[in-house]
């Protein structure tokens, strides 16, 4: 569980404008696994509310609606990101979950950043942010390995009864 020490340790290391606090902002603010993280680009939010299909699909039909909250729109427009896709290596290829996975832990464990190794274990960063009412519980960042996997991303906002459907 990332406390908010380290996550201004994180911070502090990684200004804005850089791939490695993309990369945090996205995790935390959208809450999201990896293997979605890696797929998330512009396309996927409209009028500041993020329509994304998880890649393991939990529950419901898969969709979740992370607003883009200012934090994030701030990170994602300082930051120079793929076509499609935020984030992207210095290539500008798209990252595998597992490759972004094995370069952010680096980037984690950097003796500067130094987060605890619960947190950096394996690449793995299930960071999480708490909601209610489709808002921050209390401000608070929440860090946390569900042992259930279920998501704490809000759901289908009130009012949307499915899905945008994508003309083929």
């Amino acid at each position: 569980m990332l406390d908010e020490e380290e996550i201004a340790r994180y911070e502090a290391r990684w200004s804005l404008g850089t791939r490695e606090r993309l990369s945090l902002d996205l995790l935390l603010y959208t809450g999201l696994a990896r293997g979605d993280v890696v797929r998330l680009g512009k396309q996927h939010v409209s009028n500041g509310v993020i329509t994304f299909h998880m890649e393991k699909n939990r529950g419901d039909d898969g969709y979740v609606y992370p607003p883009v909250l200012p934090p994030l729109a701030t990170s994602i427009a300082a930051t120079k990101t793929g076509d499609l896709i935020y984030l992207v290596s210095t290539l500008g290829t798209p990252y595998t979950k597992e490759s972004f996975g094995n370069w952010f832990r680096e980037k984690c464990t950097e003796p500067v950043v130094r987060l605890s190794a619960r947190s950096a274990q394996s690449g793995r960063h299930p960071l999480r942010r708490e909601w209610r009412d489709g808002q921050p519980a209390d401000g608070a960042v929440r860090v946390e390995d569900r042992e259930d996997g279920a998501s704490t991303t809000p759901r289908r906002p009130t009012g949307r009864s499915s899905p945008p459907t994508r003309a083929r």
